[in-house]
């Protein structure tokens, strides 16, 4: 039986070896529990950006960074809904990140 992502069951089962815990939680991690990128769902894979891609997270990053300053400047800071502004923007920019480096046009 496949999974949502069209691979077999047995392709993403880890081995007797993984053991995630907070302590043991390290970069052999992955190859412990025998996950490989090729077999990921595309959800969680890495998109490693080339010079476009790294360009245009800077930009998006410099997009975000003016508008807190606008929003700032509006706003004041040091309240609970301030401290909210500040964590939606933080979820956004990641978000547009994540979007823009998804397009194989942005991949190295």
């Amino acid at each position: 039986m496949n999974n949502v992502a069209g691979r077999s069951a047995e392709d993403s089962k880890p081995d007797s070896s993984c053991k995630a815990t907070r302590s043991t939680f390290s970069s052999d991690f992955a190859a412990r529990c025998n996950y490989k990128e090729e077999n990921m769902d595309p959800l969680f894979q890495v998109h490693r950006l080339n010079e476009q891609g790294l360009q245009r997270a800077e930009a998006i990053a410099a997009i975000f960074e003016k508008t807190l300053a606008a929003l700032t400047y509006q706003c004041g800071n040091g309240s609970r809904e301030w401290a909210l502004v500040r964590t939606k923007l933080e979820e956004a920019c990641f978000f547009a990140k994540k979007a823009m480096s998804a397009d194989p046009a942005n991949q190295a």
